[in-house]
C-alpha cells in the first residue's frame, strides 16, 4: 500500500483519536514519534524502534503478556504510556535500557508482580503512573534513585508495607504523591515533611496508623485548598505541571492534633471521619490541653454556623427570585407569544369581570331586601304597640 511506502520515509506519526482497528507492527520503520492513543488497535505491544523518543499507545485493546521491550543500548525513548489497555503478567526486568525515559504510564492495565527493581535505573523519570493494577510487595529501594520524580502514582493498587521513609529523604521534587487503597501499614514517615514542593497527598484507603506528624505545618505548597489532580502533561520540555493542591485524609487511622497553619484545617469535619483518634480543628473533639472555656470569643462551631445560615438566606433570596421571574414571563411571555392564547385569556377575564358584577348586583340586592323587610317589621311591631295603649 501506498501509506506503507511513505511511512518509510516519515519520522512522526499520528493517528491519535480515531477507530482505527487491527494490529500495528513498527519494524522496518523510522518512526521517532507515534501516537497510535485512543483507538481500537489489539494485539500484543509492538516492539519499540531504538530510534523513537516517543509513544503513546494509550486506549487501545493490547492485550496478553507483557510487552516485548527492545533490549537495545542507547535508547533515547524519553515518553511511554500503555496505559488503560488489557495488557496482563509481570512487568519484564529490563529497565536498564531506558535510561532517557522523562515519563512512564502503565496504568489501568492488569499487571500483577512486585515492580520490578530495574526502575530504579531510569535516573531522569519524572513521571510514573502504576495507577489500578494489581502490583503487591513492597516499594523497591531502589527507586530512591530517581531523583527527579516529581509526580508518583501507585495507588489502587495491592502493595504492602511500611511507607518508606526514604521518599521524603530522596524524592525532594515530588509534588504529587499518590498511594491510595494499597495495603500499606505502620506510622507516617516524618521524613515526608521535607517536600516542601508536595502539592498532592493521598494515602487515603490504607491501613496507616499513629501519630499525625506535627511538621506537616511546613509544607507550605500545600496550603491552598483545592480538588484532586485529574490531568497530567507532557510537553517539549519535558515537564509535568499540576493542575491544582490538594491533601486527601480519608480513613488513614491517624491520631493526634491536626497541624495548624496548614490545609488539613481547610477541610470540613466530615473530611476526617473514621480517624477518631485525631483532634483539635476542624474537628470537634478536643485535643488535651485545650481550655475548655468557650466565653472568650465565638468558636469555630460558631462561625460555621453563622456562616450556614447567611449561606442558606443567600440562596433563600436567589430561588425566589428565580421562581418569581420564571413564573411571570413563563406565563406572560406565552400570552404576548401567542395570539389565540391571549384573545382566550382576555375572554376569560371579561366574563369573570361580568360574573363578579352579576355576583354583586345580587348581593346588594339581597341585602337591600333584608334591610327593607327589616323596616316594615319594625314599623308594623311599633304600630301594634301604639293601638295597645
Amino acid at each position: 500500500m501506498w501509506f506503507w511506502n511513505v511511512s518509510r520515509t516519515v519520522e512522526s506519526l499520528d493517528l491519535s483519536s480515531n477507530k482505527i482497528r487491527g494490529k500495528f507492527s513498527s519494524e522496518n520503520f523510522n518512526f521517532k514519534v507515534i501516537d497510535l492513543s485512543s483507538n481500537y488497535f489489539e494485539g500484543q505491544v509492538p516492539i519499540i524502534p531504538p530510534q523513537c523518543s516517543e509513544i503513546n499507545l494509550s486506549q487501545n485493546k493490547f492485550s496478553g503478556t507483557p510487552f516485548s521491550l527492545a533490549v537495545v543500548e542507547d535508547m533515547s525513548l524519553s515518553f511511554l504510556d500503555l496505559s488503560h489497555n488489557f495488557l496482563s503478567g509481570s512487568l519484564p526486568d529490563a529497565w536498564v535500557y531506558f535510561k532517557d525515559l522523562v515519563f512512564l504510564n502503565l496504568g489501568y492495565n492488569n499487571f500483577s508482580g512486585r515492580i520490578p527493581m530495574s526502575l530504579g535505573n531510569l535516573v531522569s523519570l519524572q513521571t510514573l503512573i502504576l495507577r489500578k493494577n494489581s502490583f503487591s510487595g513492597e516499594l523497591p529501594a531502589s527507586l530512591r534513585k530517581c531523583t527527579d520524580l516529581g509526580f508518583v502514582d501507585f495507588g489502587l493498587n495491592k502493595l504492602s508495607g511500611k511507607v518508606p521513609a526514604w521518599i521524603g529523604e530522596e524524592l525532594l521534587h515530588l509534588y504529587a504523591l499518590i498511594l491510595r487503597s494499597n495495603k500499606f501499614y505502620g506510622s507516617m514517615p516524618y521524613q515526608l515533611c521535607h517536600l516542601s514542593n508536595l502539592y498532592f497527598l493521598d494515602l487515603s484507603v490504607n491501613q496507616i496508623s499513629g501519630i499525625l506528624p506535627q511538621c506537616f505545618g511546613n509544607l507550605t505548597s500545600m496550603t491552598k485548598k483545592g480538588t484532586e489532580i485529574t490531568e497530567h502533561y507532557y510537553n517539549s520540555t519535558n515537564a509535568l505541571a499540576p493542575t491544582s493542591s490538594f491533601v486527601d485524609t480519608a480513613l488513614a487511622g491517624w491520631k493526634g492534633r491536626i497541624p495548624s497553619g496548614t490545609q488539613l484545617q481547610g477541610f470540613s469535619s466530615s473530611a476526617y471521619e473514621g480517624n477518631i483518634g485525631l483532634c483539635g480543628p476542624p474537628v470537634t473533639k478536643r485535643c488535651p490541653g485545650d481550655e475548655a472555656d468557650d466565653e472568650d470569643g465565638p468558636t469555630l462551631n460558631d462561625n460555621e454556623g453563622d456562616a450556614d445560615e447567611t449561606e442558606y438566606m443567600r440562596w433563600l433570596y436567589i430561588s425566589a427570585a428565580l421562581g418569581f421571574s420564571t413564573s411571570f414571563w413563563g406565563i406572560c411571555g406565552s400570552l404576548l407569544l401567542n395570539r389565540q392564547w391571549r384573545c382566550a385569556y382576555f375572554q376569560f377575564l371579561k366574563k369573570l369581570k361580568d360574573q363578579v358584577y352579576l355576583m354583586a348586583l345580587r348581593i346588594a340586592r339581597m341585602r337591600s331586601l333584608y334591610f327593607n323587610g327589616a323596616k316594615d317589621a319594625c314599623h308594623q311591631s311599633c304600630s301594634i304597640f301604639e293601638m295597645k295603649h
